[in-house]
């Protein structure tokens, strides 16, 4: 089976870009691009997708510019080091695959699973940030109940994190909320309540009244309890 490797896209503007995406392998911590190198050298993969179009620099959209990085920087990671220059580059060249037009995780999943899937790919493994993986794999298994090129994967998709969370952050910061499924637990569902999060989140002004209004509301009745 035909495996691609998807390096989820990182904005360009993003607080602590390079080491979000590039991290410092020589200390152990991989970023985004070398984890993804290296899971496409343990799955043999035949396509490394490097979207997407959502930011730009230096004349470069951000797939275009992260690839630059990789080919850049690939020598310095090991086998990759000890194949040199020429095979290292060739070997990238071979398997890279620029998805530019692709303006958020969604849109990045729907285009990248078409472009795979229509060549022919079977298996597609994930690759981002430990604080933004776990949005990437539930976005892409929402997806499969609509469109047919991320179904085909359905039996097929893995999610693999980097070392090198967003800035400041870590992956103890990311809240999941699941619908109520215990017995032993009332039926609360907090889940749809909060569903509209995300979109509010895009709006500065509402988004940070919002937050302001949940955290006292939530104050209080941690206060109750």
């Amino acid at each position: 089976m035909k495996t691609a490797i998807l390096i989820h896209g990182h904005h360009l503007q993003a607080d602590a870009w390079e080491d979000v995406v590039w991290g410092a392998p020589q200390e152990g911590r991989l970023g985004r691009v070398p984890k993804g190198l290296l899971e496409a050298l343990q799955w043999d993969a035949t396509m490394i997708l490097f979207p997407t179009a959502t930011s730009e620099k230096d004349g470069l959209k951000e797939g275009e510019y992260t690839l630059r990085l990789a080919r850049e920087r690939i020598t310095t990671l090991s086998p990759f080091s000890e194949w040199g220059a020429e095979k290292s580059l060739a070997w990238l060249d071979e398997r890279a695959v620029l998805e530019l037009t692709s303006q958020d995780t969604r849109m990045e999943l729907l285009a990248s699973a078409r472009i795979a899937h229509d060549a022919g790919i079977g298996r597609l493994v994930l690759v981002s940030s430990p604080t933004h993986i776990l949005r990437v794999h539930k976005t892409a298994l929402s997806l499969m109940a609509e469109d047919e090129a991320m179904r085909s994967f359905v039996h097929a998709l893995y999610a693999v994190a980097s070392d090198v969370s967003y800035a400041g952050t870590s992956v103890g910061d990311v809240v999941i909320i699941e619908p109520p499924h215990r017995p032993d637990r009332p039926k609360i569902f907090f889940n749809e309540t909060l569903k509209p999060l995300a979109e509010l989140q895009k709006r500065s002004d509402a988004g940070t009244e919002l937050n302001d209004a949940l955290r006292r509301v939530i104050d209080e009745f941690r206060k109750e309890a």
